[in-house]
């Protein structure tokens, strides 16, 4: 059975002339509400990735490198 993509609407407050004057910016460029807005909702989505991955790496640099400061004074001790 293949898999079927499932839609939601999405619902949010905005003034009458955003939504109008956006409608017109899309019409004078060729572009459909709808699709515009998803692409700023996934730019957004991806960026928000992006940075997590980064708090990821960075904390995980951090920790390898108290590590490995940890490992060296070790080798440094005195043997009995």
């Amino acid at each position: 059975m293949a898999s079927e993509k499932k839609s939601k609407m999405f619902a949010f407050r905005t003034t009458e002339k955003l939504i109008d004057e956006f409608g017109q910016f899309c019409e004078e460029n060729c572009m459909d509400i709808a699709k515009r807005l998803r692409r700023y909702m996934q730019r957004d989505v991806d960026n928000w990735k992006r940075q997590k991955i980064a708090q990821y790496n960075a904390a995980k640099n951090k920790l390898d490198k108290l590590e490995k400061e940890s490992n060296d004074e070790e080798d440094f001790g005195f043997d009995d």
